[in-house]
């Protein structure tokens, strides 16, 4: 599991990082987050918040929701880090800007 963690930070840190060239947002913060509670925890959180994480709409607006954090989230590998009911959030949030991985 713990390999699969880190996996996933490495992955949630990149789209972090592609977000910030596709759709100019500025993930300090988050990564801020991901660095002091770990990147499933901020993960956890984007699922629990009942809206789109910060980068979403301008990510739709490129047509590059496949970097959002919630696409990362609905991934099948990662299902073992997450809860049913956080991946059918973050699934929720990309069907309702028209994205079905």
């Amino acid at each position: 599991m713990e390999a699969l963690q880190r996996q996933f930070e490495q992955d949630l840190i990149h789209a972090a990082e592609q977000q910030r060239l596709v759709c100019g947002w500025n993930p300090v913060r988050f990564l801020q987050g991901v660095s002091k509670y770990g990147a499933v925890a901020m993960a956890k959180r984007i699922a629990a918040q009942g809206r789109p994480s910060e980068a979403v709409e301008r990510l739709a607006q490129q047509g590059r929701l496949e970097l959002s954090f919630e696409a990362l989230i609905v991934q099948k590998q990662y299902a073992p880090l997450f809860t049913d009911q956080e991946v059918n959030a973050c699934f929720d949030t990309l069907c309702n800007y028209g994205y079905y991985g």
